[in-house]
């Protein structure tokens, strides 16, 4: 059973009955609606749990809300509404990775060990400042050792006062059972792509095409807007692929680029996706390749044609990422999108 954090004789509960999450900045998190308004409503209610667990893909605001979490524990602007406000001392410390009631660990070597989680258990002996209270957040749990998981449980179990800890993981299956039971879980989804490319605007010029291929990672969107050639390189090869596929002689081309088919499948894809929206003509704004209209507008493929090329293309990308061999995944599609172009 999970408990329910124990406050001090203090103002706890009115510290963080009116709690509102967003960001250190005061900007509001995007595209997590249910994720916030779940920790909204449990800190309304009174209902706020010793530990969290944050599941997700990475990118997608789990750490930010973590973080703000745990500024708004000891921020001191007056309004709790405003809270973490971002600007008193209590909050310039958060920010700047210093405060003395939080504590991040991230794994080493691709592990949260032992030695790190009694390093946490060693420190939280001490009591907190008066007034105080304490957030420990662990990224990536579902990369604990068993040493380390067995370790933390035992925390959980007898929770420190005053302290909240707040785990992150991106696989829920890789957390061991008996830490989840311990912990209140909150899912945070994908980002929708527009909040995606709302996000890079000010960096990139064309944000529509990483956010597209994000999947509603912010952290990825941003690794590919890094690689804009190469990203431009692997397009163009899916476009061509397609437009070339009406001749049988390409029906075994694509089995050329078995090195890097997940990214040719994802182009692929999104120009399917391109040429059946901007063919009915309703909603061209969400056209991500926009900027090939002339090749957008030569397509002369019928609309079920697309479709069931639309279709094989998804099913081989699933596939691929079950870890089939590339090579046969490139054979099977490459016939059926050339019997797709002919329709």
């Amino acid at each position: 059973m999970v408990a329910v954090l124990k406050p001090r004789p203090d103002s706890w509960p009115e510290r963080l009955r009116r709690f509102c999450v967003h960001t250190l900045e005061g900007s509001e998190i995007l595209g997590q609606e249910t994720a916030v308004r779940q920790l909204e409503l449990a800190l309304e209610k009174g209902r706020f749990h010793h530990a969290y667990l944050f599941v997700g893909p990475e990118g997608v605001g789990r750490r930010t809300v973590a973080r703000a979490l745990a500024a708004a524990l000891n921020c001191q602007e007056v309004n709790p509404g405003d809270r973490p406000c971002g600007r008193c001392s209590s909050c310039l410390r958060a920010r700047a990775g210093n405060h003395p009631g939080i504590r991040e660990i991230e794994p080493e070597k691709d592990s949260l060990r032992l030695h790190q989680v009694r390093q946490v258990q060693e420190e939280l002996r001490f009591a907190p400042l008066a007034g105080e209270y304490r957030a420990v957040i662990i990224g990536a749990a579902d990369k604990l050792t068993l040493e380390a998981a067995n370790a933390l449980l035992k925390i959980l179990e007898e929770p420190p006062a005053a302290t909240v800890f707040i785990l992150v993981a991106t696989d829920l299956a890789l957390v061991p059972a008996t830490v989840v039971s311990r912990c209140c879980t909150v899912n945070f989804r994908p980002l929708p792509e527009q909040v995606v490319a709302g996000l890079l605007a000010p960096e990139v010029e064309n944000p529509l095409l990483a956010a597209a291929l994000s999947g509603g990672s912010v952290r990825r969107a941003r690794s590919l807007t890094q690689e804009a050639e190469g990203l431009l390189t692997t397009r163009e090869k899916a476009i061509n692929l397609w437009e070339q596929a009406g001749s049988s002689r390409q029906a075994h081309a694509l089995e050329g680029e078995a090195g890097s088919l997940a990214q040719v499948l994802d182009w692929l894809t999104l120009w399917l996706r391109d040429l059946l929206v901007w063919r009915y003509g309703e909603a061209a704004k969400l056209v991500v390749n926009s900027d090939l209209e002339s090749r957008l507008n030569q397509d002369t493929t019928s609309p079920d044609g697309l479709l069931m090329a639309l279709e094989e293309t998804m099913r081989a990308a699933g596939a691929l990422a079950d870890n089939a061999n590339a090579q046969l995944v490139a054979g099977v599609l490459g016939p059926k999108l050339v019997r797709a172009r002919r329709n």
